[in-house]
């Protein structure tokens, strides 16, 4: 193998490669080559002999080498030399770095809450602070994130969270507003619920979202959701939130005007018979009420109630009309003891005393002897076993008595008497015997001469 002389270069760059041209005249002293060729030579100062001669190897992010040495007297922005310049070190906190750039040192972006700052690294964002505002953007400081209750909802970024959103018209978040059905609304906590229902409206199904959904002005909810109308005897209807009557059940009254007790009163007594103010008074009776209706439960004595019929309530009456009760007293001889049963007696003047029919006084000549009124004055009284009067017997001294006229008289004198004093009272009182009344009466009896 042909050794390769080495030579001396003196007067030129280290560590460079040269060529020598036959003219060239080298260090060594030798005079020029007839071939050119390469002159070899060991490598220092840090130089590398890659074969072809001495090179400096490249050093990361080194911006410009040194001359002479092999080392970087600066290196490439972010970086700084070793002491020996034989390496560029990135001396970048990238703690806080979320991507690192293509130089492979500085921040290309940072984690939220920092930002970029000039030396390449990140430095904590700190943003001016905005109303209401509980955390911002890393970017921009923009509020990513109000505070509870409040809203931004004119849209700035420089005004922070501006609203509040427990109103009517931000409730819980912007422009959503708090409207119920038939309700007065509040926004309470960011949710819309009820302040009050309106008059006649309730929140009966306990859910604020439709509002006060239900009238109270039904009887089944009547001014409160709860209260439902049930009045005794009645059909109830709520009036202004209030239970009251619609109308009573047939036969009752709310005769006390109180809605809360219902129909309380039976209509069916005489003191209120068909209704709360009719009171049953009938003439000359005792009343009472059958189906709203006053009727005669019995009539005063002496007094009757005549027509039989039974919707009258009572036996009858002699009008027809049963709105005056027992109007006919029973003790006149066209009404006795009842309507329409005349009193009447054979012979007599009748009478009606009691409701029965009776005698007054007995036509003349006649006697009501057997003392049954029934049959009137059935006898005559010009008999001489009733003459006159009942069992007055006619009878004359001396005498046939007649009492043809009602009045005992002689009819006839006995033999050997006579009326002489015309007063058939005492007979025939006179013997015919006497001289004085001799055969007949005032008949004087003379003496015979002798």
């Amino acid at each position: 193998m042909q050794l390769k002389r080495r030579f001396r270069v003196t007067g030129y760059l280290p560590n460079t490669v040269y060529r020598f041209a036959a003219s060239a005249a080298n260090s060594a002293g030798a005079g020029p080559e007839n071939v050119p060729r390469t002159v070899f030579y060991v490598c220092g100062n840090g130089f590398k002999d890659t074969g072809a001669g001495c090179q400096c190897p490249a050093i990361a992010n080194c911006e410009t080498y040194a001359k002479g040495i092999c080392a970087c007297s600066k290196c490439k922005q972010y970086f700084t030399t070793a002491s020996s310049g034989s390496s560029c070190k990135c001396t970048i906190d990238r703690t806080n770095c979320k991507t690192v750039a293509r130089d492979g040192c500085s921040c290309q972006a940072c984690k939220p809450g920092w930002a970029e700052d000039s030396s390449g690294g990140c430095t904590r964002i700190t943003c001016a602070p905005l109303a209401n505002c509980k955390t911002y953007s890393q970017v921009d400081c923009k509020c990513t994130q109000c505070n509870s209750g409040w809203g931004n909802c004119d849209g700035k970024d420089n005004t922070g969270c501006e609203t509040l959103l427990n109103t009517s018209a931000h409730c819980g978040s912007c422009n959503a507003k708090c409207t119920l059905a038939n309700a007065v609304p509040r926004c309470e906590r960011g949710t819309c619920t009820i302040a009050s229902c309106l008059s006649g409206w309730g929140d009966c199904d306990n859910n604020p979202a439709n509002g006060c959904e239900t009238a109270l002005n039904t009887a089944e909810r009547c001014g409160s959701c709860t209260n439902k109308c049930s009045l005794a005897n009645a059909t109830p209807r709520c009036d202004r939130g209030t239970c009251s009557i619609a109308s009573c059940a047939p036969g009752w009254g709310d005769c006390d005007l109180k809605p809360t007790n219902g129909c309380e009163t039976a209509l069916n007594t005489a003191e209120r018979c068909g209704s709360c103010t009719n009171k049953c008074s009938l003439p000359r009776a005792t009343a009472t009420c059958a189906g709203g209706t006053c009727k005669v439960a019995s009539c005063d004595a002496g007094w009757g109630n005549c027509d039989g019929r039974d919707d009258t309530g009572c036996w009858g009456d002699c009008d027809l009309d049963p709105s005056n009760g027992c109007e006919t007293r029973l003790n006149t001889t066209t009404n006795c003891g009842s309507c329409n049963t005349t009193c009447a007696r054979d012979n007599a003047t009748p009478t009606c005393s009691s409701g029965t029919c009776s005698i007054d006084t007995c036509a003349a000549g006649w006697g009501d002897c057997d003392n049954n009124p029934a049959n009137g004055c059935e006898t005559r009284l010009n008999s001489t076993t009733n003459c006159g009067a009942c069992n007055t017997t006619c009878a004359r001294d001396n005498a046939t008595p007649t009492c043809g006229t009602g009045v005992c008289m002689v009819a006839s004198c006995d033999t050997g008497w006579g009326n002489c004093d015309n007063d058939p009272a005492n007979g025939c009182e006179t013997p015919l015997t006497t001289t004085d009344h001799c055969g007949s009466c005032a008949s004087a009896c003379l003496a015979r001469q002798q």
